[in-house]
């Protein structure tokens, strides 16, 4: 006998058994006539049940009784439909003239299910009377509905009942179930036959690592254990601490999920629910985990990089050691990869690699269209897939790409430092050096590790790289003011104002990393100030991708760069003549002109008003203005405000966030690249991309 068989009457546990045999029977239709969704893990009987367990284990049967049996039952019940939304036959009747997408079901499901229950109720099993607040709640269990939206009581007919807090317990019971049963052997490695999505297949990942989770009503905080692996002998040294490190990453992420789901429901427990918690913390079990996870957990030591780094730079890197692991090698910086890590038929390694060089062409580079380097590398590869190359072909070419990208930052390094030494030795007897960066670039700040090394160098120190996390290092780091640019239309935001990324945070932690310390963080609207009123010698930016005729990047470049130029054209002759740099490197380029301006050609004004009207585009409930083919950013940067969002909506504004800005060359003053550094004008541009990029990568404009 189970400790909560007391929670019901016998009314409502032959009630609740009935509605789990109808919802059984559903799924159970749902199975025969359709396939699950792609990719996600699994929302049928098993996590239903596991969400149930879950509610008693966070209400304990000595405190169900500040809820009466209807209002149990209600919460009961709810684990059971809450997630109905995500079965496939349920969405063909909710929508049976509409057919969405497997995302907009994802992000909608919450939705689908109240409104299947409202329609439904009967198929169900459940009294009429009993929709309304089981629809609510299978609405308000989704952190994309506010849960200060839900009523806090709803009267069903003499009965009031505590809506709210039923709500957060559903919440907090659903995010809980992550553990392995989330994600069962078979249907994980089936998933992963058929090429699940890196971003997708990291949620995989979470259920695999999570061994348990035990709520403690008593001291109001909720343990999550995780499988720590033991790796056996055949696993090289090399690969076990980042291997440990990203693990600790991944577990880390599952713990910051769930504590911003306690925290979004956090004051509803602790004012009206008998079990108030207010932590989720961690603990650890050494365990042994299957090959097909350890595997993938391998890869999730590059992929997660990749799905999460914002660096063009690093991006290629993460992309070409992916391609590496795949084939099968260990990838060195100055000789050929030849130590085999696994045998596997060739056939068998090429079909992954094909895979994993779709996954990309349909994620990254769809999402990152100005990433041109990493188009040239997909583009190069799947080329030679077609050509049916053999596998040691794939080797040798992975193998020298590996090794140029890792000299092209000793050669930006050591260029960056020739650069100062040549055109600016004035300031390097400067107290201070005033820098502005915008948009989070790796190669920049490699060339800011250049300006250092020749402050050491002029200050005596005969090879600067050689004194690496020194006081003398660190000391001279203090010269160098960097103002950073928060980078505003990259922010994505969750519920409870989360930040999913912030660009200017990452891009300052990574300076720090490289041990510079004098870091001020600035809005993007001040620039100009700055501009005009600290005496800043250079503003400093990257590439996602070089063109015959511009350099691409994150839309807000064209604005940094504009502001430089207009204000030299009325600079006060006591201030610096502040000066443009970018840096980049010869493997991003691609042939080919920028494509146009970003205004439509077609529209004039007359016809604006039915033009903006046709061209919206609804993600996650926001308004989005989809203008001709230019890529947007189509998240929210905003906080998650529900109601202000709905009052936006209704007043018929609609947001607007271009993902990226091609920014002729000539509007550069100076180029630090791997082949070296130049000052840019109207007459000279086009023969140094050629110098530069072009001719490099073996074309010639």
């Amino acid at each position: 006998m189970k400790s909560w068989d007391n929670w019901l009457d016998e009314y409502y546990s032959s009630y609740l058994e009935f509605v789990k045999n109808r919802v059984k029977e559903l799924c159970d239709q749902d199975k025969q006539q359709y396939t699950q969704l792609p990719f996600y893990t699994p929302h049928g009987i098993s996590h239903f049940k596991a969400v149930e367990d879950m509610i008693h284990h966070l209400i304990p049967e000595n405190r169900s009784e500040a809820f009466t049996i209807q209002e149990r039952f209600y919460l009961l019940v709810s684990a059971w439909v809450h997630d109905l939304g995500m079965l496939t036959s349920t969405v063909s009747q909710v929508y049976p003239e509409k057919a969405l997408a497997y995302s907009e079901i994802r992000n909608r499901h919450h939705l689908i299910s109240e409104k299947f229950v409202v329609d439904h109720w009967a198929a169900l099993g459940l009294n009429e009377q009993d929709k309304e607040p089981i629809s609510r709640l299978c609405r308000f269990h989704s952190r994309k509905a506010s849960i200060e939206e839900c009523e806090e009581y709803i009267l069903v007919g003499l009965e009031r009942v505590k809506l709210k807090v039923l709500a957060a317990y559903l919440r907090l019971a659903d995010a809980l179930d992550v553990g392995s049963s989330r994600a069962p052997m078979e249907a994980y490695v089936v998933c992963l036959t058929y090429g699940i999505p890196l971003d997708i297949k990291l949620h995989w990942i979470k259920s695999r690592i999570v061994s348990g989770i035990q709520p403690n009503a008593e001291n109001r905080n909720i343990i999550v254990q995780f499988k720590k692996p033991v790796l056996n002998g055949d696993t090289d040294s090399s690969d076990t601490e980042p291997l440990r490190k990203k693990l600790l990453s991944v577990s880390n992420l599952v713990l910051e999920d769930l504590r911003s789901e306690l925290q979004s429901v956090s004051h509803v427990l602790t004012k009206y629910g008998p079990c108030p918690y207010l932590d989720i913390s961690r603990t650890d079990s050494s365990i042994i985990l299957d090959t097909q996870t350890l595997d993938d957990l391998k890869e999730l030591v590059v992929n997660y990089d990749i799905m999460m780094n914002p660096s063009a730079s690093k991006l290629l890197e993460m992309i070409i050691v992916s391609i590496g692991n795949i084939l099968g090698v260990e990838l060195h910086k100055s000789k050929v990869s030849k130590n085999i890590i696994s045998e596997k038929p060739d056939e068998e390694v090429l079909n992954k690699l094909n895979g994993f060089l779709e996954s990309l062409q349909n994620g990254p580079i769809q999402a990152r269209p100005c990433h041109l380097g990493l188009k040239v590398i997909v583009d190069n590869f799947r080329k030679m897939i077609n050509e049916k190359r053999k596998k040691e072909e794939f080797v040798r070419s992975i193998s020298d790409c590996y090794r140029k990208h890792q000299s092209i930052r000793s050669q930006i390094r050591t260029n960056a430092q020739h650069f100062m030494e040549a055109n600016y030795p004035g300031l390097l007897d400067k107290y201070c050096l005033n820098i502005l960066l915008y948009g989070y670039s790796e190669l920049v700040t490699v060339a800011l590790c250049g300006f250092r090394d020749s402050f050491l160098k002029n200050n005596g120190i005969k090879d600067p790289q050689g004194v690496y996390n020194s006081k003398i290092e660190k000391e001279t780091s203090k010269i160098i003011n960097i103002y950073v640019c928060e980078g505003q239309p990259k922010t994505q935001t969750a519920t409870g104002d989360h930040y999913v990324y912030h660009d200017g945070s990452q891009y300052a932690l990574h300076l720090h990393r490289r041990n510079f310390s004098n870091i001020i963080l600035i809005p993007d609207i001040i620039a100009g100030y700055i501009i005009a009123h600290h005496n800043i010698d250079f503003v400093m930016v990257g590439a996602n991708g070089i063109s015959s005729n511009s350099f691409w990047h994150s839309a807000g470049h064209c604005a940094i760069v504009n502001l430089v130029r207009e204000f030299r054209r009325n600079r006060p002759v006591d201030k610096p003549n502040t000066k443009v740099i970018l840096v980049a490197s010869s493997e991003k380029y691609r042939p080919g002109k920028a494509q146009g301006d970003f205004a439509p050609e077609n529209i004039s004004v007359e016809g604006t008003e039915n033009w903006i009207e046709n061209s919206i585009h609804i993600v996650d409930g926001c308004e989005f203005l989809k203008v001709a083919d230019i890529a947007v950013r189509e998240t929210n940067w905003m906080l998650k405000d529900s109601k202000l969002l709905e009052r936006i909506i209704e007043s018929g504004a609609v947001f607007y966030n271009p993902l990226e800005d091609n920014i002729p060359i000539h509007n550069i003053d100076y180029m630090i690249s791997n082949i070296g550094y130049d000052e840019i004008n109207e007459e000279n541009w086009k023969y140094l991309i050629d110098e530069h990029f072009a001719e490099k990568a073996n074309i010639k404009i």
